[in-house]
């Protein structure tokens, strides 16, 4: 049995912004489908999944069909982040 999911993510930036953290990250989807998410206070929503557990919407987020795709999206989402002021966090 794998201990991977679907949905796992394979990189993750951790971000923070007067005292907030937020963070971007690829999730790989499997065969060619990877998802590259910000998750942002202030801009990330939260809801009550059906299973009843609290979830959060990525407040950006893009699907690409390659890796490579990805990593240029995730840098770019990165990037536009330390803009508005995020800084990188090491938990």
């Amino acid at each position: 049995m794998s201990d991977k999911w679907l949905g796992d993510p394979t990189r993750v930036a951790h971000l923070q912004r007067n005292g907030e953290i937020g963070y971007v990250q690829i999730q790989d989807y499997g065969t060619g489908h990877y998802r590259v998410a910000a998750f942002t206070p202030g801009y990330a929503t939260k809801y009550i999944h059906p299973d009843g557990l609290p979830k959060i919407n990525a407040d950006r987020h893009v699907w690409c069909s390659s890796i490579a795709e990805a990593s240029d999206a995730f840098d770019a989402m990165l990037d536009n982040a330390h803009v508005i002021g995020w800084k990188d966090y090491t938990p």
